[in-house]
């Protein structure tokens, strides 16, 4: 019995049991659990270490695509809101932009050029092209 005891302990203080939050016992090759093996083990092991992803576009790139989209895309008027949408790679932004269409078709006009400025940009050309129904492309400030 005293064996058995001597052994155990033994073995616990070689690290061959992880501790009870861990889910129980772990031979001594075994290797630890991903969240807690440590970034240069994983590369030893061949791992790709996780970068963090940067976004393709920021925001303000991406109302830069918006407002200056007949210009960058060198395409007719009636095509350009397709060009915005594939274009736009900023997620916030393409999210927004859809969003818009949720807006009565009286005040988009209104919220479009406050989201423009909001991004940086108080003149925003394609305003023109995309509300050509409204009666002025930049209210009175």
């Amino acid at each position: 019995m005293a064996r058995v005891i001597v052994l155990s302990l033994a073995a616990m203080l070689a690290g061959c049991y992880s501790s009870f939050d861990e889910g129980g016992p772990r031979g001594p090759k075994d290797p630890p659990p991903e969240e807690q093996a440590a970034p240069e083990k994983k590369a030893a092991r061949g791992e790709p270490k996780k970068k963090k992803k940067k976004p393709k576009q920021t925001y303000a790139q991406a109302w830069r695509v918006i407002c200056h989209a007949k210009r960058l895309s060198g395409g007719p008027d009636d095509q350009v809101a397709d060009w915005i949408v594939k274009h736009l790679k900023n997620e916030k932004a393409r999210y927004w932009f859809i969003a818009l269409g949720n807006f009565k078709r009286e005040d988009r006009l209104d919220v479009f050029l406050a989201e423009a400025r909001h991004a940086g940009f108080p003149d925003c050309p394609s305003a023109k092209i995309l509300f050509p129904e409204s009666p002025t492309s930049q209210p009175a400030r």
